[in-house]
């Protein structure tokens, strides 16, 4: 399957989960992951007493030029809640980046997301590495140094979390 050489799409899931678990911890997060399949998020991030329900994803399927797909839904699954989720971890197998983006921005959409690393023209530029966006005060002080289009959206986030 790929590149990564995961017989199945499962495996992969799994394989990405750790990986999205050991840079979350490089970045100074504490990271859990809940027992079982049942919960509707894979990992929680945990900085200064504030916990963040993480979805992690991963894609290695291309779309236009630069681009690559990440489908929202799994089969058999409703679509998910803002109640069940605050982020999406995208990870792009083949470039080796992570998008970071609030559930309110992703739920927008009914299926799919396209994300193009290294392209700061896409729509989703702002989020490619913004680990910053997980932490507590993350939001306000990541706005120090994203552009004004942005504040408007993490301001959003962070009233609707607060």
């Amino acid at each position: 399957m790929g590149r990564t050489g995961f017989k199945t799409y499962k495996r992969r899931g799994e394989w990405v989960e750790l990986l999205f678990m050991a840079r979350a911890a490089q970045r100074g997060f504490n990271v859990s992951k809940p027992w079982g399949d049942s919960s509707r998020y894979d990992v929680s991030v945990e900085d200064e007493g504030r916990f963040r329900r993480v979805q992690v994803k991963s894609t290695d399927v291309t779309r236009g030029k630069d681009g690559f797909v990440c489908c929202l839904k799994r089969t058999g699954i409703g679509y998910y809640r803002i109640e069940e989720v605050d982020f999406f971890a995208i990870y792009v197998v083949r470039k080796d980046a992570w998008f970071v983006l609030p559930a309110k921005v992703v739920l927008r959409l009914k299926s799919n997301i396209r994300v193009a690393p290294g392209n700061a023209k896409q729509k989703y530029a702002r989020y490619e590495d913004a680990w910053e966006l997980l932490r507590r005060r993350g939001r306000r002080a990541a706005a120090e140094g994203v552009p004004e289009r942005v504040k408007a959206d993490l301001e959003q986030a962070t009233l609707s979390q607060g």
